[in-house]
């Protein structure tokens, strides 16, 4: 059998489906479950995706498998969520639409529209998860502890009871959570291994700039921190604090640190009550 023969029409159909298809046009197909929309390189995109409609205001948008055209965009088969790779351009990005989603940014400056709950990339510029709520008086919660991930950033898990103070900072100040419950090279008796302490960097859309408004929100004075904060790990502390402060020469590992007040508990336990502010939900 010749099977370079026998590959040639194959190859000829290859090539003129490739001859056919628009240049510079970002593509939406369905691989597995997943809704996947790649942005083609020199574009400045303007993606929307709602349910399982995705539409491109900014460029042209092909359908592919699982997908068919649609007016503005395409049309495709349900999914559980979306892989966005924005490319290089600049970008605008709008995934609000209840599904857990992933947005790649790239170069180029974007500016992402999105729930606390996507995973961003940290070359999104600006970020908008929406308005971020106020902050409530403050309250301990006894019943409902245990430890779960934080939406949008899985790598890190926190107590329950105080998962909603981490997601109104996430959205406020747009910060990344680098740790949450852990026992690895934390204090023993702190708050880490009670998943009631959070290490923090500059999320999607943030700065250092916005990780200092936070610490000087929950620090107003050194040791003086406000409630429901137990202690805040911020300049002047042992291994915290700004870039600028904290030089990683010299041993410091630039971040903040914030621990919530609680109960006695030990370590690796659930603490019986934790004090928190009240957040909407």
């Amino acid at each position: 059998m010749d099977l370079g023969r026998s590959r040639a029409p194959a190859l000829t159909l290859l090539a003129f489906a490739a001859l056919a298809a628009p240049a510079s046009a970002a593509s939406v197909s369905v691989e597995g479950r997943a809704l996947r929309v790649t942005a083609a390189a020199g574009e400045a995109n303007a993606l929307t995706i709602s349910g399982s409609t995705v539409t491109d205001t900014g460029a042209p948008l092909t359908a592919g498998p699982g997908c068919a055209p649609a007016p503005g965009g395409a049309t495709c088969l349900p999914t559980t969520g979306a892989f966005v790779d924005a490319g290089d351009g600049d970008d605008l990005v709008d995934v609000r639409n209840g599904s857990i989603d992933t947005v790649w940014c790239g170069r180029g400056f974007d500016s992402v529209s999105a729930e606390v709950g996507d995973f961003l990339d940290l070359g999104c510029e600006r970020v908008d998860y929406g308005a971020p709520g106020a902050v409530g008086r403050l309250a301990w919660r006894t019943r409902g502890g245990s430890w779960v991930e934080v939406p949008g950033q899985t790598w890190a898990r926190v107590d329950r009871r105080n998962l909603p103070d981490v997601l109104y900072l996430v959205r406020r100040y747009h910060v990344q959570i680098w740790e949450g419950f852990g026992t690895v090279g934390h204090e023993p008796f702190g708050e880490h291994p009670l998943g009631l302490a959070v290490d923090i960097l500059p999320g999607p859309g943030g700065t250092w700039d916005d990780v200092l408004r936070l610490a000087r929100w929950a620090e107003p004075r050194q040791n003086h921190p406000r409630g429901p904060f137990r202690w805040v790990g911020w300049n002047g502390d042992f291994n915290h604090g700004h870039p600028s402060v904290c030089k990683p020469r010299l041993g410091c590992a630039p971040h903040l640190h914030l621990s919530w007040a609680h109960s006695p508990a030990a370590p690796r336990h659930i603490a019986r009550r934790v004090r928190v502010f009240e957040t909407p939900q």
